[in-house]
């Protein structure tokens, strides 16, 4: 049970902050106000709070800031709004001793307690010229809280789901004990259960409250497609938990073939745009191999969601093919007008754009740039020694740089290891005989490379020609079997 238990402590919160989109239909607007949220917290510790929030427009940014909070508790924040947004109010973490009570495969109960740190935090469906009132406690702000005022039906509705839905046990359940002691006849029927009845407690409250249309479509859609997500991720899920080789039985991904991914509402959000894209990423993986995420997401789906979610998909995968889709021949000139707005300075990720200006050293301090490697491809990794996919990138990456180790392709690792790990990167190269071409990124100059390309996640593949210059700034990865084939004609031209 002590291996169980120090595994549940590394399940950590998923915070969904909903954004959705409005650029693409006729939505209710408001003029700008201020939106208010005021209460009273006991046990709060000030310096620990913080309110982030996502505006409904596709391309809308999240944003972080503090509330005022005093040593009494009050609580006050006030956002200049002018569309609604869905808030996540955050207090830090308690140290909590959780009861845990599954049934095991056979059907037997079972329970035991596990010692953990548990996330405190509450949501908030804000509109503008509004003002909400609440109080909690921070130790137990789920299980403590009441909204006070009319007109909050959005606000409880999200809060009582997450606490009947998302409490501790059932992370245990949906992130780790489902996967390790449930057969997959018997996940299915959890899944299956977990959907209807998160289904009929929004329905309850619909028909007891009556939430507003779109914010029903939207919840919806997002409990169907987690359900979904839930079965694709078995087989992997299973495979890691247990170190058994896993494998789905033929005709298991089936179901994606009948999915029905679009909404018909304005206000879609950031959880639908993520899950949409984690399924179009699992259709291709399972059912259309060798297609590319933009034509299976205009097989898949209406026009107007298919643009809106091509715009989302830039803000991660940069790419020209999607970025052209906004050119002055888009059915959508608003959204094309937003893209280009939002993204502009992006256009340094296009092909043929020249390297940004920087430098990286080597473990002796020495410094290197791209024009050192000039008259060569570069195929550029960045990675951290802390990074799991990127370490599980590690064997596919030996493979291809002994097959090309006699071309004009150089491979050069970029890692973000923070200065103070410096010892800790040379001894991971060491160990897992990484080889040459291996440079550790300071912060200006990482800071430099991440605005320049967008790098917001790692692992990270860059393609450069021997001029320096961008083939891609988001190239596929070692274990992508379609990299040997690039390479191979990269390496062709001569």
């Amino acid at each position: 049970m002590t291996a169980i238990t120090n595994t549940l402590q590394k399940i950590g919160l998923r915070g969904h902050i909903l954004f959705l989109a409005c650029i693409l239909y006729t939505t209710p607007t408001y003029a700008q106000s201020t939106f208010t949220l005021r209460g009273r917290v006991q046990h709060a510790d000030p310096a620990k709070v913080t309110a982030s929030y996502t505006g409904y427009g596709v391309l809308d940014k999240s944003n972080t800031v503090s509330p005022t909070i005093d040593k009494s508790g009050n609580f006050v924040l006030q956002l200049a709004i002018d569309a609604p947004v869905k808030i996540f109010v955050n207090f830090g973490q308690v140290k909590s001793e959780e009861l845990i009570q599954l049934k095991t495969q056979s059907g037997m109960d079972t329970s035991y307690t596990a010692n953990t740190n548990k996330h405190q935090y509450f949501y908030v469906y804000a509109t503008p010229n509004r003002e909400i009132t609440f109080e909690a406690d921070a130790n137990s702000i789920l299980e403590s809280l009441t909204i006070n005022g009319g007109n909050n039906q959005e606000t409880n509705y999200l809060n009582q789901e997450e606490l009947r839905f998302n409490a501790y046990r059932d992370k245990v359940l949906k992130n780790y004990y489902g996967y390790t002691a449930y057969s997959l006849d018997t996940y299915e029927a959890y899944v299956k259960q977990r959907e209807e009845d998160r289904m009929n407690f929004l329905r309850d409250t619909n028909q007891k409250q009556l939430l507003s249309p779109s914010f029903y479509r939207i919840q919806e859609h997002t409990i169907k497609l987690d359900a979904l997500l839930a079965k694709v991720n078995y087989p992997k899920m299973r495979s890691t938990y247990t170190k058994l080789d896993y494998q789905a039985p033929d005709g298991y991904y089936d179901f994606l073939l009948k999915m029905d991914l679009d909404i018909d509402v304005a206000d879609k959000s950031t959880i639908y745009f993520q899950q949409l894209d984690q399924l179009i990423k699992a259709r291709i993986q399972f059912i259309d191999a060798g297609k590319s995420k933009k034509e299976v997401a205009k097989m898949l789906l209406s026009a107007s969601t298919y643009y809106e979610y091509m715009a989302w998909s830039l803000s991660s995968d940069f790419r020209e093919e999607v970025y052209t889709l906004f050119d002055d021949s888009c059915p959508y000139p608003q959204l094309a007008k937003a893209v280009h707005l939002r993204y502009g300075h992006m256009e340094n990720m296009l092909p043929g754009r020249p390297a940004p200006n920087i430098s990286f050293s080597d473990g002796s301090g020495k410094k290197y740039t791209f024009s050192d490697f000039k008259g060569k491809y570069i195929y550029i990794d960045f990675w951290a020694t802390w990074c799991g996919p990127c370490i599980e990138e590690i064997p596919s990456l030996k493979k291809i740089k002994e097959q090309f180790k006699d071309t004009d392709i150089a491979f050069v690792a970029l890692s973000v290891d923070k200065a103070k790990d410096k010892e800790k990167w040379q001894k991971f190269i060491q160990q897992h005989n990484l080889g040459t071409h291996q440079y550790l990124l300071n912060e200006e100059n990482r800071k430099l490379v991440s605005d320049a390309w967008n790098i917001l996640q790692i692992p990270r593949f860059v393609l450069l020609d021997k001029m320096g210059n961008l083939i891609d700034a988001n190239t596929r990865r070692p274990s992508d079997p379609k990299i040997i084939e690039l390479l191979k004609s990269l390496n062709q031209q001569k």
